[in-house]
């Protein structure tokens, strides 16, 4: 994550996305990782008939209109056996 913060807000699992330029690619995500250098989203798209799916860095994609984000993070203290 970065800086000293305890949470990052992310599109959720689901998210249509566009990868690349415009008008950019039609995607998914598929799958979220939080890195100490920050957000990084699996991301599913056709290209031609063949299925592709890669790690991007969040400046690689963008939301395709509207979408559900969550706020995912960490709690000092708040697992059992802590």
């Amino acid at each position: 994550m970065s800086g000293n913060r305890d949470h990052e807000t992310v599109w959720a699992i689901g998210t249509a996305v566009k990868v690349g330029e415009d008008p950019g690619i039609d995607g998914i995500v598929t799958g979220l990782m939080i890195e100490q250098k920050g957000v990084q989203y699996r991301v599913a798209w056709f290209d031609g008939g063949m299925r592709r799916e890669e790690w991007l860095l969040k400046r690689e994609v963008r939301a395709a209109g509207s979408c559900r984000v969550i706020r995912i993070g960490f709690v000092e203290g708040g697992g059992k056996g802590a």
